[in-house]
């Protein structure tokens, strides 16, 4: 009673008046200002004032931590940790821990590569890119290797369509110090993520005079026509697109156009001379003609430095769309350092977002995931799944990275990570590998007798495509594990599907052709 009545008379002081409150928070879970007066017979403004001093001291965090209970909630923080904990270990029950077959299968599906999960139209473009963002390939890869399998009947008018609406931007991730001959990687990001996704751009004292001018007129007058900056720098056509592309490949501008760069990479053809007419008049509009043979790829426009990222805000921007692009997360699938990303997916975790445990098999223990996922990974399709190829340097493939590829006779698959291997998977396991375009296949410990037909149809279908989005003209197979196709099992398949003979190969451009030859 004495002590009770020692803290009851230190009411009169803001002082007695917090170490009562914050003795009451501790024993209990959130409440209110009114609730506080209530009890100690205080008006409102007076709760209130000392609960906001508790709040600015660190001790008390204000917030909405009870549903139905009408205006803010304070709670001491060990309350509040304590609570969390407890919420964090309630959720990490035991679940069933998926395959990595399982794993890949589900990857397929989120990334719409699976035949009944594809996207449609501009707003599939922008939902694949979303999952793509950060990454960086040739402009040819981005659209035959990536945007074409995932997209329904792609064309890249949606794709340029998204940019001229500052949805998309395409820049690079590892700036050239110096022009190349052979064109780099093209990054793509949706613009409100370039800013923290690419290095910020340093100042290039090695640039050429001409490269600087257009870069000013670029700073100065905003987004402009290649033929408005060939005016206004007094360049000849060449020049005007050689610093573009120079400022591009430096990081410093972007069209807004995906065609650009697809122009840009392509090889530059010379241009034919012409006769001079000395002495002679130039007719009307002939000054023009240069500018009117650049090709219509829209504005070009300097890439404006964000507000800078603190290095936490980077770090759970990163968390989050790794997230989002594979579901589950473990130190194979950081893409960079890990023991920073753990803390932030451990401050993730006590917020609720994320889940702790152990789920694919074939990845570090330490696993963090979000509960859709786990939801996805559980109710996995057990029917009978189609065929898909996928390029093996498709962000949304493990296999061979993560998860090692092994061949029917047992021996690991040594095998290139790049945009001309593919791999042929069903049901995540993977069956098929594809190299040279098609020129070699191995089959893989995955491999059953009835592959044969669903492989073939697809790799029939990489041909289906128009040609400028095909990855091959034609596919001409060489070898299977190792021997002359003509020599191997599945000669009579290929041939049955519709194959060509051609020597020593079998081809198919879509048509079925001749059967001997």
């Amino acid at each position: 009673p004495t002590a009770d009545a020692m803290h009851y008379a230190a009411l009169a002081t803001d002082a007695g008046l917090e170490r009562v409150t914050l003795r009451l928070l501790r024993t209990r879970g959130p409440a209110t200002a009114e609730w506080l007066a209530a009890r100690y017979g205080l008006t409102r403004e007076e709760a209130t004032a000392t609960l906001d001093r508790l709040t600015a001291r660190g001790v008390v965090r204000r917030g909405e931590f009870l549903a139905g209970v009408p205006g803010p909630q304070y709670v001491h923080i060990a309350v509040l940790e304590e609570v969390q904990r407890r919420q964090v270990h309630a959720r990490r029950v035991p679940r069933p821990v998926a395959t990595a077959e399982q794993f890949s299968a589900m990857l397929l599906r989120r990334h719409h590569l699976h035949p009944e999960h594809r996207l449609a139209g501009p707003t599939g473009v922008l939902a694949a890119v979303e999952l793509l963002q950060g990454e960086d390939f040739a402009a040819r890869v981005w659209e035959q290797d990536l945007l074409v399998p995932r997209v329904e009947d792609y064309q890249r008018e949606w794709l340029d369509r998204l940019g001229l609406a500052g949805e998309i931007v395409w820049t690079v991730f590892e700036p050239r110090e110096t022009s190349a001959a052979r064109p780099g990687r093209i990054g793509l990001a949706l613009r409100d993520n370039a800013g923290w996704l690419r290095p910020a751009p340093t100042p290039r004292a090695d640039l050429d005079p001409k490269v600087k001018n257009v870069l000013l007129h670029l700073q100065l007058r905003g987004a402009s026509f290649a033929q408005d900056l060939a005016r206004g720098a007094g360049l000849d056509t060449a020049g005007t697109l050689a610093a573009l592309w120079e400022l591009f490949w430096a990081g410093l501008v972007t069209p807004d156009t995906f065609s650009a760069i697809v122009a840009g990479s392509a090889p530059s053809r010379p241009e034919a001379p012409r006769p001079a007419h000395r002495g002679r008049r130039p007719r009307r509009g002939a000054r023009r003609a240069p500018l009117a043979r650049l090709p219509v790829i829209g504005r070009w426009s300097v890439l404006t430095e964000e507000e800078a990222l603190s290095p936490e805000e980077r770090e759970e921007a990163r968390a989050h769309l790794l997230l989002a692009r594979y579901g589950v997360l473990s130190r194979e699938l950081a893409q960079g350092d890990w023991s920073t990303l753990r803390h932030t997916l451990l401050r993730m975790e006590y917020g609720g977002e994320v889940m702790r445990g152990y789920f694919v098999e074939g990845l570090s223990g330490e696993q963090y995931a979000l509960e859709d996922t786990l939801r996805d990974l559980e109710t996995s399709s057990r029917r009978a799944e189609p065929h898909v190829l996928v390029t093996i340097a498709d962000p949304a493939n493990l296999w061979g990275r993560v998860f090692t590829l092994t061949r029917r006779d047992g021996q690991r698959a040594a095998a290139a990570r790049i945009p001309t291997t593919w791999l042929i998977m069903r049901h995540g396991r993977p069956v098929l590998l594809v190299e040279g375009q098609g020129r070699a296949l191995t089959t893989l410990a995955g491999w059953e007798a009835v592959d044969i037909a669903g492989a073939i149809r697809a790799l029939q279908a990489v041909v289906e495509p128009p040609l400028p989005l095909r990855r091959v003209r034609r596919l001409d197979v060489e070898q299977w594990d190792g021997r002359p196709i003509r020599e191997s099992e599945a000669f009579d398949a290929f041939v049955a599907a519709g194959f060509s003979v051609d020597g020593p190969r079998v081809s198919w451009d879509g048509h079925p052709g001749p059967r001997w030859r």
